[in-house]
């Protein structure tokens, strides 16, 4: 059981977005928004940001558990048709149980919520330190987090503005209450909260759509999974079977299956890159 990544644009409708102010003074490059990393501290700085998010969400989610299960318990006859809307990419965030279950996810994280300027979205605090890191390695204007309902069936999405380098990721929850649904997949939930979030901070550095951007996307969300657990292959060959052999989560991914498994060799590279990383500056 697992669910899906997507990459797509932080839609200007999100009212919690400020406008665009007509600059003063043009500054040369002012239409050139793309980000001014200095590698391979920026790097760190999203690995970083993307750890404490997934640890965020994961402790969040198993202090929510008892609660979940009461809810789940109580809607289990309408669960089905909840889970088939989403599927179908209709929002659902005013349904009691997509509801109460993002709430309850919302109000464990430890960071705390805050405004987030949409109906279909709550908030959540981001530390200053990671705010001042983006900024200082890559020129990143703003981030902000929330839980919401994006009315899709992507499971998170990383996004921008086009006007400046403000910066957003959206979990979607309706998108994961399947997957909750089973507290015996709790392993497999936890898996792959890290799998998507370190999917989406992959998109700092790779924004625009395509193959390669996935291919980095994913391999990125797979060191981190092993990382987690202290899995570290020493060779492509090693890589395959270990994932063929315990993590089902992301064998079964067709994405990774077409981008990673098939061809490994280069991917492995990429993938050992990261974990190397992960290993220096997230312990």
């Amino acid at each position: 059981m697992q669910v899906r990544t997507s990459r797509s644009t932080w839609k200007q409708a999100n009212s919690g977005l400020r406008k665009p102010e007509w600059p003063e003074r043009i500054e040369p490059g002012i239409w050139s928004m793309r980000l001014k990393r200095k590698e391979p501290d920026f790097s760190a700085a999203t690995a970083l940001l993307g750890q404490d998010i997934a640890e965020q969400l994961i402790r969040a989610s198993r202090m929510a558990r008892p609660q979940w299960e009461v809810l789940f318990q109580r809607f289990k006859t309408v669960l089905p048709e909840v889970v088939a809307a989403v599927r179908s990419r209709v929002q659902t965030s005013r349904h009691p149980l997509v509801g109460k279950f993002m709430v309850e996810w919302a109000n464990n994280i430890p960071w705390g919520t805050c405004r987030s300027g949409c109906y279909d979205a709550i908030g959540i605090k981001v530390p200053v330190f990671h705010l001042e890191r983006l900024a200082k390695f890559g020129a990143v204007e703003d981030f902000s987090f929330m839980l919401g309902d994006t009315g899709t069936f992507s499971s998170a999405t990383l996004g921008n503005n086009d006007h400046n380098r403000e910066f957003g990721l959206i979990l979607n929850c309706p998108a994961w209450l399947n997957l909750a649904s089973y507290p015996e997949h709790q392993n497999s939930f936890e898996r792959q909260i890290r799998l998507v979030i370190h999917h989406e901070m992959a998109h700092f550095s790779y924004q625009v759509a395509g193959s390669r951007s996935e291919l980095h996307a994913h391999c990125r969300g797979v060191a981190s999974v092993l990382w987690s657990e202290n899995k570290l292959p020493r060779s492509a060959e090693e890589f395959v079977a270990l994932i063929g052999q315990g993590y089902p989560e992301i064998a079964q991914n067709n994405e990774i299956e077409q981008l990673i498994l098939k061809e490994p060799k280069a991917p492995w590279r990429i993938i050992r890159l990261w974990l190397f990383l992960f290993t220096r500056y997230c312990r």
